[in-house]
């Protein structure tokens, strides 16, 4: 049941209040009033943030973590986020000043642009200024503020899924793309980009996963563990290019300069793609009073650039099964490297790191890559998404060996080689119909019970209407109907349903009660078939009353639809 309890405002018991809002003044009005569960729509516009507006307190109310307070951005037909533009405003840290004693909150679908800070904020305002914990923003773009995100270190638990952020910063190289500082942080699926003078990502996080993400075009370092990390950081699915006309030449740092602010803790990179695009610059770097542990595996190292290591700090370096650029060191603790001058990317130029077919980074990873996680314990991670352009995950492809890098070859699954009946061809029994498919190589069924095609005609999906079994071949699939289930004279389309692990195919075929033949109309030549398989026991289409064994039933069926042909298809 839903009930209008005030204006712009509806309640469902499992789901709270929902509120719309079209203008800041209904925005905050909202903000205000939000409990547990409860969902504020904000309705697609640009929403002017100025002084009066106040924005340091619409964060007044508190979720739970079953129940957060949700924000979401109501779309417009084009796709188009609503806006927060702080533009002509000196804002206090950030448009989405989160306070730590207001936690629990899902963002979704917003904008935010123009955050600036001024002097009296050391140019640090960003989207959000996130201290509370469990606060996630998903599918949000954050641009030209001074940053693009800031969280601190009462922000535990902190969530950034498929956000862009891009050209964020005051040009100081002291403001960034990303400044974190949370105890708990996941950054995933995001697309980061341009930063101004700063850094594309900066942590001080104390534990950190930073997954599937794409980035590019840093204006000085492209990614960093500036401080602490004593809860380890890992890297996994990545793709990182550095960008050409960066202030920094460093593409991974670790510390920033001063014993008070030393990096520690473990880096584990798995599976990430890392391109320098210039000679001069340097993929690891780290200061004397940094004591992170490096550890790597599976990774694609490449660019003009051999400079693998500006290594000043403390911290050990291993791994294996990693690809290099001829000519970079590679330290001892790293081993069962592959080495070369080209790692077999598709289309770089395209943004486009999936693997050529004879890359040797195929089957040339480690099967079961560790990391050091937040507890200190060393646990296998396996690589289970790759990042789609733009702002998008999917499942990597599994096979028996793990490739090197951000993306698995393709697995070929099997395809579709022939079919009785064939292509357009007729299902002709009043029962029992049999599908045959035959791919060119081995297939397996659903689990759990599933029905392996969608058979769809006559405004009804008939797929659980059949059982399956594959032949001894291995490679043929049987499908036989239930029964007297297909309607006479309508067209079907077959397609592999969900789960059944083979190349997209679509089979049109048509239901001609007694064309034995094949011949798309039923005629005196029916006869002919059926006697010519007399007395056999078997279900092929010739068996047309679907009993099992041809007999001259069979003719009684020829009979009662002589004449008919196929319907034209639609």
């Amino acid at each position: 049941m839903v009930c209008v309890v005030a204006c712009g405002a509806l309640w469902t018991e499992a789901e709270g209040i929902v509120r719309n809002v079209t203008n800041l003044s209904e925005f905050r009005t909202a903000m205000g009033a939000a409990n547990p569960g409860d969902v504020i729509q904000v309705q697609y516009g640009v929403y002017q943030v100025t002084a009066s507006s106040d924005p340091k307190h619409w964060f007044k109310r508190a979720g739970t973590v079953a129940d957060p307070i949700q924000i979401v951005g109501i779309l417009d037909v084009g796709g188009n986020r609503p806006v927060f533009d702080a533009t002509g405003t000196d804002i206090d840290r950030g448009i989405f000043y989160i306070w730590p004693y207001y936690p629990n909150y899902v963002i979704e679908n917003l904008e935010f642009r123009n955050s600036r800070g001024g002097a009296t904020q050391s140019h640090n305002a960003a989207a959000a200024y996130i201290q509370a914990p469990n606060i996630t923003f998903r599918n949000c773009y954050s641009h030209h503020n001074d940053d693009g995100w800031f969280s601190t270190d009462q922000a535990d638990n902190t969530l950034l899924e498929f956000c862009e952020t891009a050209s964020n910063g005051y040009g100081d190289g002291y403001s960034h793309n990303y400044y974190v500082n949370s105890p708990s942080m996941i950054v995933r699926g995001n697309y980061i980009r341009d930063s101004v003078g700063g850094q594309n990502f900066k942590s001080r996080c104390s534990h950190l996963v930073f997954e599937n993400n794409f980035m590019e075009r840093d204006g000085n370092y492209m990614w960093e563990i500036a401080s602490n990390n004593v809860d380890n950081t890992l890297m996994i699915g990545n793709v990182i290019i550095k960008g050409t006309s960066a202030a920094n030449n460093r593409i991974i740092g670790l510390s920033d300069g001063t014993s008070s602010n030393a990096s520690t803790g473990t880096l584990t990179m798995i599976n990430n793609t890392v391109v320098s695009t210039s000679s001069y610059q340097v993929y690891f770097f780290t200061l004397s009073v940094a004591t992170t542990n490096l550890v790597l595996y599976n990774n694609i190292l490449t660019g003009p650039s051999t400079n693998l290591w500006s290594w000043a700090g403390s911290g050990t370096r291993t791994g294996s099964h990693n690809w290099f650029q001829t000519g970079m060191y590679i330290p001892a603790g790293i081993t069962d490297s592959t080495v070369g001058s080209d790692p077999g990317f598709a289309n770089p130029g395209a943004s486009d790191y999936h693997l050529l077919p004879g890359s040797a980074c195929r089957d040339a990873g480690n099967n079961a890559p560790q990391w050091l996680n937040r507890y200190d314990v060393w646990e296998t991670r396996v690589p289970d998404a790759e990042y789609v352009l733009h702002l998008a995950t999917t499942p990597r492809p599994v096979d028996s060996a793990l490739d090197i890098g951000a993306y698995e070859y393709p697995i070929a699954m099997p395809a579709l080689a022939s079919s009785e009946p064939a292509a357009d061809g007729t299902l002709p029994k009043t029962q029992n119909n049999v599908i045959l498919l035959t791919f060119d190589a081995a297939i397996t069924l659903p689990d759990g019970g599933a029905w392996a095609l969608s058979i769809f005609g006559g405004g009804f999906e008939e797929g659980s209407a059949f059982t399956y079994s594959i032949e001894p071949d291995g490679v043929t699939l049987k499908a036989v109907e239930q029964g007297p289930i297909l309607t006479d004279l309508t067209w079907y389309v077959v397609t592999p349903a969900a789960g059944f692990d083979v190349e997209a195919f679509s089979l049109d075929l048509c239901t001609l009660v007694g064309d034995a033949d094949n011949s798309s109309r039923v005629t005196t030549a029916d006869y002919v078939e059926v006697k010519a398989h007399m007395g056999q026991y078997t279900d092929a289409r010739y068996d047309l009353n679907g009993s099992g064994r041809v007999t001259t039933a069979d003719y009684s069926v020829v009979k009662s639809n002589l004449g008919q042909r196929a319907p034209a298809k639609p």
